[in-house]
């Protein structure tokens, strides 16, 4: 039995600790992605989140949208993209890394 993952909810309305559901988990096995019901950005992440994308799309006018990979990286390969810092920061960001790690075990 996998051990859910505790997280702090940011559905609003609820203001307990909630779980990543075994069925998620599951689910994420079964088609390969998932969208955690008890997890979300707040409007000021959203935000920076928002703003960077439209950042590295501004910065970066050579490169084809379908080609913008590693853009939390600045310089990243293959195509040497302007990143953000933001992206970065979301990236890494221990909730979103918890998840990832609940699901791929």
């Amino acid at each position: 039995m996998i051990e859910p993952w505790r997280l702090h909810s940011r559905v609003p309305g609820h203001t307990e600790d909630t779980m990543i559901m075994e069925t998620e988990i599951e689910a994420y096995r079964r088609d390969g992605w998932v969208v955690p019901q008890a997890f979300r950005l707040d409007e000021d992440e959203l935000g920076r989140l928002a703003d960077a994308t439209e950042r590295v799309l501004a910065d970066n006018p050579e490169i084809l949208p379908d080609r913008m990979i590693n853009t939390h990286l600045d310089g990243g390969a293959p195509y040497g993209i302007r990143g953000q810092m933001a992206i970065h920061d979301i990236a890494h960001d221990r909730r979103i890394l918890d998840l990832a790690q609940a699901v791929m075990g």
